[in-house]
């Protein structure tokens, strides 16, 4: 996944998940970005078909589908 804040493009934020190759591997791992910056963010998940790319914003809460399907999620309320 790739993570780039629109207003600083040169600061590029990058996360890799392996998952499905150990034995017994069945599930699908959550990646959480903290965002140091405020303003929405371009959003790159690569996928064995391709990219999914979108935009979302700092406390968006999402899956992203190889399809290109973007569900939300309701996050548990901060206290």
């Amino acid at each position: 996944m790739r993570v780039v804040p629109e207003e600083y493009p040169d600061r590029i934020m990058t996360r890799v998940v392996d998952s499905g190759s150990g034995l017994r591997s069945q599930n699908q791992y959550d990646l959480l970005v903290g965002t140091p910056w405020p303003g929405n963010y371009t959003v790159t998940v690569r996928f064995a078909a391709g990219d999914v790319t979108t935009k979302l914003e700092p406390r968006d809460a999402k899956i992203i589908f190889e399809d290109g399907t973007i569900e939300d999620i309701d996050p548990e309320p901060v206290e």
